[in-house]
């Protein structure tokens, strides 16, 4: 499908560009959607060239809550936006180049796809930068990479018959405040992350200040998307100007408060988070709300989907779904029906949870269940758990036990209590001491025939390195941990080499509750010993 020629509005005879240059982002949001209402309206195929002061421009379909750090934003005057596509949350502001592209169908839209749009973009950004002098490539299609290092993105959507490209270039890239406003990103910010990032992102300039001139790029760009397209270039007169208020900030979709059973599965084409909230009676859904930084057609299929399951039964929940899709001809970039399946099994599966493990809503959204199979099973994950990895950051910085495998279960922290509940049940229990520690005991688990294991890391550790857990082929539960974890202070850089140095902490009623269904695998393991005291030695490197 993604070879397939876009299939233009025969009206549409040329494509028209305009530079509105640099703008508060509030404006520029406005502008996007006049621009869409123009082609719309004129038939007209539209590119415009823009830049904007410092914002967040959260995906189509994400929620802020996992793309942006509103907080800083908010008390940093930084405006947070929803763009007309879908995608990943970015940042802007005046050194990055941006585009919106807007072309009206053929037939309505009927029969339209998305696939070949962020190609067809990618390779005339590509075209353009060529003649510019830049060797750029991209192993995705809506990716413009330099040396290896992304240099710019491609995020479409399709609104009715109208196809809408939205595009960046960094001409630099102020890396810090990037890692500061966008809450999952590639890197966060430490001198170590800054670092990182900077050899993840290109720009235009940093050799030496060659970036061509704006407008050599817009000219370059337009002469390369009319070639795409196939239509003559033209210059235009912005066509409509306007002035925009407030920073449109997205509320919370349904679901979303308490009671609500709340999950997420990662795909190739971004993650998918949901919300359940069940009725007053527990047996059929009340609210359903699933976002995601993904991009899909038709635009409005999510919310319809979840309109689609309000009030079905949960024990129908499934069924339902796939017959939705099946009468709804849609497309997934980079991610799958069965992913959504997969969600929805996350979220039913709270519901089981909440049954057999005594946990509540809340408490049931801080496990994270990675299953090949797909089924999404909590408890016969745990049935076959013999393993429980613990993170070293929940040891006490003070402990020499800190950086090593083991715990001699002194009483003064909750990775002791995590060591007894494991080894009681005859399990063997790991302490993981950096990433690189982590990727060797998963390979040594899965050649020792593991059935499945136990794991405590922070949320956001898993969606980042979540092909680590993909890779070792092992189903595991994993708990979330709370406390002073690296992402939330910004130091996961730190964290992964196990040189972090502050202390998360493990919710233990929830891994009490979680390891009360997993059977002993053996007999118990002799605790290592210590003198159990409430009380930090005098001397902070010093053992029990």
């Amino acid at each position: 499908m993604s070879g397939c020629h876009p299939r233009i509005d025969p009206a549409c005879g040329e494509l028209a560009a305009a530079d509105t240059g640099l703008r508060p982002a509030a404006e520029n949001r406005l502008l996007d959607r006049l621009q869409l209402d123009w082609s719309r309206r004129e038939r007209r195929a539209l590119l415009r060239l823009h830049r904007s002061r410092p914002s967040a421009w959260i995906g189509a379909h994400e929620h802020e809550r996992h793309a942006v750090r509103a907080d800083y934003c908010r008390a940093r005057g930084i405006p947070i936006l929803r763009r007309l596509t879908g995608g990943e949350a970015c940042y802007r502001d005046p050194q990055q180049w941006n585009l919106t592209l807007t072309v009206p169908l053929a037939e309505g839209g009927a029969g339209a796809h998305l696939a070949p749009w962020p190609a067809l973009a990618g390779r005339a950004l590509r075209t353009a930068l060529h003649g510019l002098g830049f060797s750029v490539g991209g192993a995705h299609p809506g990716r413009i990479e330099l040396g290896g290092r992304t240099l710019g993105e491609v995020f479409v959507a399709i609104h009715g018959d109208v196809v809408v490209v939205e595009a960046h270039l960094f001409r630099s890239v102020d890396t810090e405040a990037l890692l500061r406003v966008l809450r999952v990103p590639k890197e966060k910010l430490t001198p170590e992350g800054v670092r990182s990032a900077r050899r993840r992102y290109a720009a235009l300039d940093e050799d030496g200040g060659r970036a061509p001139a704006p407008a050599v790029l817009n000219d370059a760009v337009h002469r390369a998307l009319a070639v795409a397209l196939g239509l003559p270039a033209v210059g235009l007169a912005w066509p409509v100007v306007g002035r925009g208020t407030g920073d449109a900030r997205p509320g919370p979709p349904p679901g979303e408060d308490g009671g609500a059973y709340t999950g997420f599965v990662k795909t190739d084409g971004g993650v998918l988070y949901g919300a359940l909230r069940p009725d007053a009676g527990g047996a059929a859904i009340e609210t359903l709300s699933v976002h995601g930084d993904v991009q899909l057609h038709p635009h409005t299929l999510l919310s319809r989907w979840c309109e689609a399951l309000a009030t079905c039964p949960l024990e129908e929940a499934l069924e339902r779904t796939v017959a939705f899709l099946a009468a709804e001809p849609h497309e997934f970039l980079g991610f799958r029906d069965e992913d959504l399946l997969r969600l929805l099994r996350v979220l039913l599966g709270r519901r089981v949870l909440q049954a057999r493990l005594g946990l509540s809503a809340g408490e049931s959204g801080a496990l994270m269940i990675h299953d090949p199979a797909g089924d999404a099973d909590t408890p016969a994950v745990l049935a076959r758990a013999q393993v429980l990895l613990v993170p070293y950051c929940a040891k006490p910085t003070w402990c020499r036990w800190r950086h090593r495998d083991g715990c001699p279960e002194c009483g003064r922290c909750s990775v002791g209590t995590a060591y007894r509940l494991g080894r009681t049940r005859g399990m063997r229990v790991v302490t993981i001491r950096n990433f690189e520690h982590l990727e060797q005991t998963l390979g040594r688990l899965r050649a020792d025939g593991v059935g499945a294991y136990v794991g405590l890391c922070c949320r956001n550790f898993f969606l980042k390195r979540e092909y680590a857990f993909r890779a070792a082929g092992l189903p595991a539960v994993l708990l979330d941990i709370t406390g002073s974890n690296c992402y939330e202070l910004q130091q996961e850089e730190l964290a992964y080499a196990g040189r972090f140095e502050a202390q998360a902490e493990l919710d233990l009623p929830v891994l009490e509750k979680v390891m009360a269904a997993v059977p002993a695998c053996g007999a118990p393991i002799p605790a290592r010993g210590g003198a159990r005291r409430k009380t930090p030695p005098t001397d902070p490197m010093s053992p029990e």
